[in-house]
């Protein structure tokens, strides 16, 4: 019986198998100049992340770029059409992943690194 049971059980994920979808092969992408420098400056702001945290999101970028122009929370969520609750969260956020104290030396690490 032991082995009726597992010849059907094989059965059932060889025709589950048969019923998945077939992906097709992506075809090849050309890249221009402008695409390899952001993807070079999204792999810069990775390497600001310290001890293994998460990268900074689209928003976080967003919200640095302002902090290094030297605007305020409040220029900042007005620019971004977000609350300054929200822009507050995200320089904590912004600070905690990169390991900085403060904005300075949140902007100086990142000027170094080239990432504005």
């Amino acid at each position: 019986m032991l082995g009726a049971g597992l010849g059907a059980a094989l059965l059932k994920a060889a025709e589950a198998e048969s019923e998945l979808p077939q992906v097709q092969k992506r075809q090849p992408v050309t890249v221009d100049a402008a695409e390899v420098e952001v993807a070079s400056v999204e792999a810069r702001v990775d390497t600001v992340v310290s001890g293994g945290g998460a990268p900074f999101s689209r928003r976080e970028r967003q919200v640095l770029e302002q902090v290094a122009a030297g605007a305020t929370s409040a220029e900042i969520a007005e620019r971004l059409h977000i609350s300054i609750h929200t822009v507050k969260n995200h320089r904590k956020s912004i600070l905690r992943k990169a390991g900085c104290r403060n904005s300075g030396q949140l902007v100086s690490r990142c000027a170094a690194l080239g990432l504005i």
